[in-house]
């Protein structure tokens, strides 16, 4: 009976050991606003603009929120301030940045502040023109037109969705503690 529990966790750490080490970016304090801790205000973002019920948003919004979910995917799997969060979220929110590399066709091995800088000023353009230009990056092999075409169509990322969902998630209960639930709050 503790054999299925012991190979399970055996199974998990050895996964963990093969991750390597993690991809770290960092975004510029204040970038969310004067008091927002950036992990906190990055989550908002990208959850705001890729939530199927707010809606359509400019590209240089969902170029701002890509750059959000690349900066989480990091911050969540290598930041010791995430050390034991949700590992499930973790997760999820790796795969999110995976699947914005993806649509994107930004190359393997580009580094995470390569992307999050790219992302960021292009989500500082205040038309259509210097947002196209922004895209000329040799990261985004697209092309700035396609790209630029991608983010005024807000792309479909259901593995962006998931994985700011679980790390939501995840911090529902970092946050309450062990045994966290519905019930712990209509207790207290």
């Amino acid at each position: 009976m503790r054999i299925l529990p012991l190979a399970a966790l055996g199974a998990l750490l050895a996964g963990c050991a093969g991750r390597g080490p993690v991809d770290l970016a960092s975004i510029p304090p204040g970038e969310y606003g004067a008091t927002v801790d950036v992990d906190d205000g990055a989550l908002y973002d990208a959850g705001m603009t890729f939530s199927s019920v707010h809606g359509v948003d400019t590209p240089q919004k969902v170029a701002h929120a890509m750059a959000s979910v690349e900066y989480l995917g990091g911050a969540y799997n290598g930041s010791a301030r995430w050390i034991g969060f949700d590992g499930i979220a973790q997760i999820r929110i790796e795969q999110a940045r995976a699947e914005i590399r993806s649509v994107l066709a930004i190359p393997p091995g580009t580094p995470s502040q390569t992307v999050v800088d790219t992302l960021l000023a292009a989500s500082r353009t205040s038309n259509d023109a210097d947002f196209k230009r922004a895209l000329t990056s040799p990261i985004l092999t697209l092309g700035p037109a396609q790209t630029a075409a991608l983010m005024a169509h807000h792309p479909d990322l259901p593995h962006t969705v998931q994985g700011l969902t679980a790390v939501r998630r995840g911090l529902y209960f970092w946050y309450l503690g062990p045994g966290a639930g519905p019930e712990r709050i209509v207790s207290r």
